[in-house]
Order: structure tokens, then sequence, then C-alpha cells
């Protein structure tokens, strides 16, 4: 008790110490805790910050269980099934041949593997802002996600078992796939259990701790981790639209549960050997560069534009919580040595690490790899796009989301030329059975605005509210009106000036946006004075 009372008590006052130095120099929360980390991996007990990673990532494995958009995520789910078992499949030889080559035992080799191929579901969390999941590549990443931490679910109770017998094997298996389907039968009963108790955020809570403890509980008894039965216990509370009630219930204890994972990671470093440090490196490169790329040219290969496959695969350029796990208890079980489990621990600190800075300047670094071969290895421009040759004084809508369908839907219906630009293959599909002019492709590349005649147009509609697509939109040379769609006041105050509209969910919306358009269409003088309009309704906002 006195280990685990000094233990918390480093974490939580190294934590505060270090993100507070961060945020004022305006730095990612999860490089803190782990540099915090590492700053009291001398004091804490290791066997201790051990058992704390586990409680810490079982917690943070619930939360992305609930966050789970399983109904927004179906629609990607069998061609990111393919993508998913390809990239695992294709970095696990790659990593075991060359470990056993080079004098790794077979168990040693499998681990490395592993680790080297799952990225981690948490970072993806963080970096797509909470799970939202309107964009393609997020839901791309959402969903290779899920399937990488089933697998590595089932290899886990695999390698579990591995000292054992295969009388142990097949029982770990059996419950674990229980449990996971325990969780998945009980959400429409758990949801409808929030409804009838009036949902109440105190009685939420309780549910969904209750949940938590019931199968972290299971598991424990079972025998397997307790990181299973977490992931299990989210998914019961996965459905909507009560599991944004849940989330935002247990929002407190995720950040004191981030601190202590993240934290107690950082402080499980110890100096390294030179055999320590080969082996990192070689699992930084794979993490960061070799499986990046074969994702990349996977995503590719199913269709995707190379701007949603780039955003998609170097947004999972980090090792998992759940590889962590993995090795914890793989060195607890004297699968792995002390030099390979240390490499893994370095490994996965500098990839967390790296993955939020990559992570913030994505769009910047994209801008300087895109006119390189490697980036586009399959993609054609314009394989699927219908646009008249003789098009004029029509509107391009960038984005057909359910925002850009209710304007297209509108425009048509009042006899205008309509052509709109989307990156995702679903909603391309959609406007062509809907029978709207489309293009697929990239709207940060000047030839895809070309391809929509955009110097011929009479209004640009941006509905995807991503700064560099916005500033794209801007840049075009064009005498047609720019309507912008952004998130908050503030953005849009920045973006008044520099074109005809701005749009704010919640305050401006679609349907303002429509009512303004009708005007515009009726009346050449309302065009004119549309940008007026929009500077009186945004000084009633504050």
């Amino acid at each position: 008790m006195i280990e685990l009372i000094t233990s918390l008590t480093a974490i939580f006052l190294a934590a505060a110490a270090v993100l507070f130095i961060f945020n004022k120099l305006n730095h990612p929360t999860i490089p803190a805790y782990l540099v915090a980390g590492i700053l009291i991996s001398s004091i804490v007990d290791k066997a201790t910050v051990m058992s704390l990673a586990e409680v810490g990532v079982a917690f943070l494995v619930f939360i992305f269980g609930v966050s789970l958009k399983l109904k927004k995520t179906e629609k990607v789910i069998e061609s990111t099934l393919i993508i998913t078992l390809g990239q695992i499949a294709a970095v696990s030889i790659i990593v075991y041949s060359m470990a056993f080559a080079i004098g790794f035992t077979i168990t040693e080799a499998v681990y490395l593997a592993i680790v080297s191929s799952i990225s981690s579901s948490l970072i993806g969390l963080e970096i797509m802002e909470g799970g939202k999941v309107k964009q393609a590549y997020k839901r791309i990443c959402i969903s290779i996600n899920l399937i990488q931490d089933l697998v590595v679910i089932l290899l886990f109770l695999i390698l579990a078992s591995i000292p054992l017998a295969i009388r142990t094997t097949i029982p770990n298996l059996f419950v674990g796939v229980i449990l996971l389907s325990i969780g998945i039968v009980m959400r429409p009963l758990l949801s409808n259990l929030i409804e009838n108790l009036k949902r109440s955020g105190e009685i939420a809570m309780l549910i969904a701790v209750s949940t938590l403890l019931i199968f972290t509980g299971i598991a424990g008894y079972a025998g397997i981790s307790i990181v299973v039965g977490a992931f299990a216990a989210g998914l019961a509370l996965s459905k909507p639209p009560y599991d944004e009630e849940v989330i935002n219930t247990v929002e407190p204890l995720k950040y004191f549960f981030s601190a202590i994972f993240f934290v107690s990671l950082g402080a499980l470093i110890v100096i390294p050997t030179i055999s320590t440090l080969l082996i990192a490196l070689g699992l930084i490169f794979t993490i960061t560069i070799l499986r990046p790329f074969i994702t990349l040219l996977l995503i590719q290969i199913k269709g995707y534009s190379k701007g949603t496959s780039y955003m998609a695969a170097f947004n999972m350029d980090q090792m998992s919580e759940f590889a962590l796990i993995l090795a914890i208890a793989g060195f607890t079980a004297l699968h792995i040595r002390e030099t390979v489990f240390q490499a893994i621990i370095l490994a996965a600190i500098i990839t967390m690490i790296t993955s939020a800075y990559t992570s913030r300047y994505l769009w910047e670094i994209y801008d300087k790899l895109e006119k390189y071969w490697f980036i586009g290895l399959t993609d054609k421009k314009y394989v699927d796009a219908k646009v008249p040759e003789d098009i004029e004084k029509h509107f391009i809508i960038g984005g057909y989301n359910e925002q850009g369908k209710e304007l297209a839907h509108f425009l048509i219906g009042n006899d205008q030329k309509v052509v709109i630009i989307d990156n995702d293959p679903e909603r391309i599909l959609e406007a062509k059975q809907n029978r709207v002019n489309y293009i697929y492709g990239d709207m940060m590349l000047q030839g895809t605005w070309e391809k929509a005649k955009h110097e011929k147009a009479k209004m640009i509609i941006q509905i995807a509210s991503v700064k560099n697509l916005l500033n794209k939109t801007l840049e075009l040379e064009t005498k047609a009106d720019k309507v912008l769609r952004v998130r908050t006041v503030k953005e849009a105050k920045g973006y008044l000036k520099k074109c005809t509209y701005v749009m704010i969910p919640h305050y401006l919306a679609v349907e303002r946006l429509i009512e303004h358009i009708a005007g515009c269409i009726e009346s050449e003088s309302y065009r004119v004075r549309l940008r007026e309009i929009n500077k009186r309704e945004m000084s009633w906002l504050k």
C-alpha cells in the first residue's frame, strides 16, 4: 500500500509540474505525461507502476469502446478489414523474419512482430478530437483501430497461455470471445436501462462504472487481462445516443487515468544498453515509416484518394497501448528478455511523443510530401468524375456530407448546376445514385478544382471545416463567390473579410445559407449585399 500511495503521489506531482510547463509552451499533453514519467523513473517501484499502467489503460480502453461509432464505421469495416489484416500480415512477416534471422527466439520474434503491427486507438482518439468521425479518413482510422484491437485481444489470450498448454489456451479464448459477445449483446439493454431511468447523469455514471467493474472482475477472475474486460464493457455502453451521456459523465476520470497510464509508461524506462537502442530503432523505423507506407498503399488499392490515404495511414504512426500491456505480460511471464522489453517501452515512448507532433502538423507535412511519387503509389487522378465540359455559372460544393446533400438537393431543385467534390468513395456512390455531377478527388490538389471548372463557377461552398482546405479554397483564382463552413465564432470572424459568407454550426447553419442562396438566385443585388448581411449576422454573435 505504501508503494502504491508513493507511486501515485509521484505520478500526479510530476504530471502537474511538467504539464504546466508544456501548456505554457503550447505542447501536446501526452508528451508531457511521458516526460514526467521519465523524470520519476528512478524513484518509483517498477512492479507497482506496471500494475498502475494496466489499470490506467483498462479505463482508457473502456472509453475507446464507449466512443466507437459502430453505425458510422460499419460501411467501411468491410474494406478496412482487408486493409487491416493485410497490413498486420505484411508487417508481422517482415519483422518476424528479420528478428528470427538475427537471433531472437521464436517467442520474442512473435512479440516484436505484434507490437510493430498494431497502432494506438487511444492516441487516435486524441488526434481525432474525441472520436468525431465525419471525415472519411477518421472513419477509416477508427475502423482499423477496432479491427486491430480485436485481433490483438485474440493474440493476447493465446500468448498468455504459451507456458501452459492447449487446455488453457482454448478456455482463455472462449472467455474472451464470450465477454466481447456479451458486451455487444448488452448494448440495447443498457441503453434502454439508461433511458428508462430518465437519463440521469448520476445514474449513467453508476451504470458505467458498475458495468466496467463487472466486466473487468469477470476477466480477472477468469485469469485474463482486465483490459479485455474493459473493452467489452465499453462496447456494452456504446449505443447512441446514450454513449455520449456516458462519456460526459466519466470524462473527468479519463484525464485521471490518462495521467496514470502515460506517466507510468514513462516511468518504466531505464538507461538503455546498445542492444536495447538498436532494437528500439528498428521498431521505431517500422512503426513510423514502414507500417504507414504499407497502410497507405493498401488504402489506395481499395480506391481511396491520395489525401485520405495519407491522413489515415500517418495518423497511426505509434505503438498500441494493447501492445504495451502484451509486452508487460510477456515480460512478467518470462516470454521475452528485459532487453527486448525495454526496447519495446523505449520505442512506445518515442513513437507516442513523435506522433503527438506529427499529427499536429499532418497537413503541412502532406503539402511537402504530396508531390513525391511514394505518396501516390496507386493514386489515379479523376478515375471517377462526371463534369460536363461546357459547364459554367455553377455551384461547387466541397463535401457531400449531410450539409452538402441538403445544399445540392436545394440547388438542383431550383434548376442550378452543381458539382460536388469528395474523397469518400461511399459519398461519391451516393452522388451517382442521386444523379449529381461529381469529382472523386483530393481538394488539396489544384487539378481537382481545375476539373471542377472553378474559374467558371458562380459560387464555391466549402463544407469541410479543415483549416488547410479552407485556405486552399480562398487561394483559388476565380471570380466565384466563396462560402466557408468553420467551427467557431472566433474562426468565422477571422475569415469574414476573405470570403463572401461564413457558416457556423448551431449559429449560421446550412438552413440559413439556403435562404441566402435563394435570395442570390432571385436577385443579383442580394448577392452583392451578402457579405454585409453576413457581417451584420456576425455582430449579433459573441
